[in-house]
């Protein structure tokens, strides 16, 4: 979002951009958790998938293959997905019906689909149906009907018992019962541990078949209540053994042996679709009051109030890029891009207002967050918000930009209406008047090393100290080329002014200005935004769509370039410039952000990578201590934890895979040696790069 000031006593536009006082970085007192505390209860930025086909179904079951594809079974058909196309397969591709009840992948690649009325593999092109040995022999409709081992032997809950085929030679196959010390009953659930061994349960005993031509060990422990049907089981790296039943979730110790219910607070099983794992190993189940998380031994739920479409879970899975996909009942899906590494507050959450423009800590931790509605802040230790707007005391409710003072009172700059000053203590505010009582708003502000604030506009640069308990105003002279570049004053790390404005870019080392035009590579004269990297270098950005300009000084000559979208930024409009402790350069537009190592390499992220909104306030970045960064927008204030989920894992090499080929008017890409007649010579394909961000 763009930020223009207009001030009232003139007819002229002065655009110009506030940003953090303290220069953006903010060094923090260490602390024995240097992890710093966010406001409970984030929102995600989720994805819904608007796509032919997708958007009403009732997901029952999800599968990533090899490949990156994403299938989709539902209650009328199975959907292949890559990113772009939605592909559906019915009965006339070889399913053995349109109700999907289970996805696995097989050991080489397999596509595998499992329903009450058969199983069957996906050979690239269709469906082929797996016989039975048996015509009379059924398959028991329950959740997890099948299982495959690592060796590619299939297991089914059949009518008739455990029956096990060879996947690679379905001629060869094994049908235990109760004769081979099976427990009598209806087999309830199946799962294929990673070890290869065979877990089932069978009325409300739980076993184990180690191989296929072993005796089924029964575990002496019996399973569940007697009311409740076992719905799921799986098996986690923990060697913890969870079983879904209709009412609740039991963790079974394999070393103890001891069950144990887990589930604080899950309601129970649906009527179809069931938990899974992600791929650290935590649980996801699905629930009719959404998805549940279980991270460090504790769950945590996830519903609309999180930012899902639909609390109607039915299924959840985690693909190869971190993303985790979640299967509504009649609504379809939602992808939601890496869960550990981006989180949001907006006004649903407890801020004044959803547009941030500026965030600050203060030294007791707490985070103070400025809004178009006016400030809010966190407290850590209530675990609460308190709200201040103009009525409360603030100067103006619209809070342009926060700063700390070395003396941790925090000064608030609102456009229009001046300064504030606010007691760490007692939180008691203070409106500060501009002296002398005509002069206007100040448009910037900057907390310098004697800790006096610094203030300007277009017209004046001002200092601001707090004498014998009372504000006291100097005027800071320049030279008539400085005026109009005093908008947004800042000090570098190295205590060095920098400031600009409509007038260009100006520097003052306490003793000598510089000032720096379009004479001396700049593309325009209005500049909007500095963030100094030391005291002979600067990043900057301007009114227009020039691109973001770099500024690094020797002596007193300036040495000029610019980096736009030519080069991989997401936009050449620029609202918001940042360093965070690497030394990579954030900027940020109405497109999303692009991050800029060292060595200029550039990556991009929006929506897609979990950025709550990819319209991003003006100067609204802010680095925490342990090096996650705060993201202003117009949608609310977004968290990035690179710790969690680091920059490289979004520039990752992309599968590209071909979709389809086609000769004359004939789909070939499943034939090995494909021929055509002359008449049927026009070739035409189409492919995709298989990712989802």
């Amino acid at each position: 979002m763009r930020l223009c000031f207009r001030p009232s006593l003139i007819r002229m536009v002065l655009l110009g951009i506030l940003f953090l006082a303290s220069g953006k970085i903010t060094a923090y007192p260490a602390g024995p958790n240097p992890e710093p505390a966010l406001p409970a209860n984030p929102r995600y930025a989720f994805e819904h998938i608007e796509r032919a086909g997708l958007s009403t179904k009732t997901v029952t079951a999800l599968l990533q293959d090899r490949l990156g594809f994403l299938w989709i079974g539902t209650q009328s058909g199975l959907l292949r997905f890559d990113g772009t196309d939605v592909v559906a397969f019915t009965r006339e591709d070889g399913l053995p019906t349109g109700f999907i009840d289970q996805l696995l992948l097989g050991p080489v690649g397999t596509v595998w689909v499992g329903t009450a009325s058969g199983i069957a593999h996906f050979n690239g092109k269709r469906f082929v149906e797996l016989k039975l040995p048996s015509p009379t022999m059924s398959i028991q409709p329950i959740h997890q009907l099948f299982a495959i081992d690592k060796r590619n032997g299939i297991y089914i809950a059949t009518t008739d018992g455990l029956l096990w085929i060879d996947g690679f030679d379905p001629n060869h196959s094994r049908l235990v019962t109760s004769k081979d010390s099976l427990p009598r009953g209806t087999i309830d659930a199946l799962y294929s541990g990673s070890d290869g061994v065979l877990w089932f349960a069978v009325g409300h005993r739980l076993g184990r078949l180690r191989t296929p031509a072993s005796q089924p060990e029964v575990l002496p422990t019996g399973i569940g209540r007697p009311n409740e049907a076992i719905i799921a089981i799986l098996v986690d790296g923990e060697q913890n053994l969870w079983v879904r039943t209709s009412e609740h979730l039991d963790r079974f110790n394999l070393g103890t042996s001891q069950f144990t219910m887990d589930d604080a607070g899950i309601p129970g099983a649906n009527d179809f679709g069931g938990p899974s794992f992600d791929r650290q190993g935590n649980l996801l189940v699905p629930t009719v009051n959404g998805l549940f998380r279980r991270i460090n031994h504790h769950w945590e739920a996830y519903g609309e109030k999180q930012g899902m479409s639909s609390e109607a879970v039915f299924a959840a899975l985690e693909d190869r890029e971190g993303a985790i996909w979640i299967g509504y009942g009649g609504i379809g899906l939602d992808r939601w891009p890496n869960p550990t590494t981006w989180s949001a507050w907006s006004k649903a959450e407890g801020l004044p207002d959803n547009v941030v423009w500026c965030t600050l800590r203060d030294r007791q931790g707490r985070l103070w967050v400025g809004t178009n509605k006016g400030l809010a802040l966190w407290n850590p230790a209530s675990h609460s918000w308190r709200i201040w707007k103009q009525a409360q005391g603030l100067a103006g409710s619209i809070v342009r930009q926060l700063a700390l003072a070395k003396d941790g009172f925090i000064w608030v700059l609102s456009y229009p209406g001046g300064l504030t000053r606010i007691d760490p203590v007692t939180l008691q505010l203070r409106r500060v008047a501009i002296e002398p009582a005509n002069a206007r708003d100040p448009t910037g502000m900057a907390v310098a090393p004697d800790n006096k604030l610094w203030i300007g506009n277009a017209q004046y640069l001002k200092t601001v100290s707090n004498e014998n308990g009372r504000p006291v105003f100097r005027n800071v002279g320049f030279p008539p080329e400085i005026m109009h570049s005093t908008s947004h004053p800042v000090f570098s790390p190295d205590g060095i002014l920098w400031t600009c404005g409509r007038g260009g870019v100006s520097r003052f080392d306490g003793k000598h200005w510089l000032h720096f035009t379009t004479k001396d590579g700049l593309r325009s004269d209005v500049v909007t935004e500095i963030v100094p990297a030391s005291g002979n270098e600067i990043w900057f950005r301007y009114d227009e769509a020039l691109g973001l300009g770099h500024l690094r000084l020797s002596g007193t000559t300036a040495r000029v370039e610019h980096i736009t979208t030519a080069d991989g930024l997401r936009a050449d409009a620029i609202y918001m410039i940042g360093l965070d402790h690497t030394g990579k350069v954030w900027t940020g537009g109405d497109s999303g952000i692009s991050v800029i190592d060292p060595q200029r390499h550039i990556t991009n992220l929006t929506r897609s990578e979990g950025l709550i909104w990819d319209d991003i306030s003006a100067a609204a970045f802010g680095v925490e201590a342990d090096g996650s960064v705060l993201i202003g927008t117009s949608r609310g204030l977004s968290h990035y934890a690179p710790g969690k989920g680091d920059l490289a894992q979004a520039v990752h090499s992309v599968p590209v895979v071909i979709t389809s080929a086609r000769l004359g008017n004939q789909e070939r890409l499943a034939e090995t040696n494909p021929e055509a007649r002359y008449s049927e010579r026009v070739f035409s394909a189409r492919f995709v790069p298989l990712t989802f961000f």
